[in-house]
């Protein structure tokens, strides 16, 4: 058996998980509480249950309780801290729909508008599209995206037209 400490490094999004530990039991420990800060500061939307009822219509109120619905219906926040799609959107546009739907979701759930590409990236795998650079499919979105960065330091966000588009894909979601 060895017992060299082992290094472990995380970062889920602005947090970092790094530790040098003597065991896994002990890591597994540290690495629990870790994601359970990270779930204290998600923002109220994360936290909210979806509706109890089977009734899946609400009345929009202008604090945008309809699209907080939808949210919930729509999207997973993962206890790694990638946000995913539970269902994707259907058309000839699926794949350029996620992922707007994903930077979409990241903001509402996480309050985050600035997405990382490889990021972004993983979401769509754990969302399950098929694994691709995100530029090429988000071409078809390109005025609805901002795009900085440059190869693995890509960032995406969405703009207001964005979040537009994103609202109304996500309403199409159960026509």
């Amino acid at each position: 058996m060895n017992n060299d400490p082992k290094h472990i490094r995380m970062k889920i999004g602005d947090a970092e998980f790094e530790a040098d530990v003597p065991s896994d039991e002990v890591v597994q420990q540290m690495y629990d509480r870790f994601l359970a800060a990270i779930e204290k500061r998600a923002p109220e939307a994360a936290s909210k249950k979806p509706p109890l009822s089977g009734d899946t219509k609400t009345t929009e109120t202008p604090n945008g309780s309809e699209a907080d619905g939808l949210v919930q219906r729509i999207f997973e926040l993962r206890p790694d801290g990638f946000v995913a799609l539970k269902m994707l959107p259907k058309g000839e546009q699926k794949e350029a729909d996620a992922f707007l739907l994903i930077l979409y979701g990241y903001r509402k759930l996480k309050g985050e508008e600035t997405i990382l590409g490889t990021h972004l990236l993983r979401a769509a795998e754990f969302s399950g599209l098929q694994a691709y650079r995100p530029a090429h499919a988000l071409a078809v979105h390109e005025r609805y995206v901002i795009r900085g960065g440059y190869k693995k330091g890509s960032t995406y966000a969405l703009n207001n037209q964005g979040i537009v588009k994103a609202e109304e894909i996500a309403a199409k979601i159960f026509e």
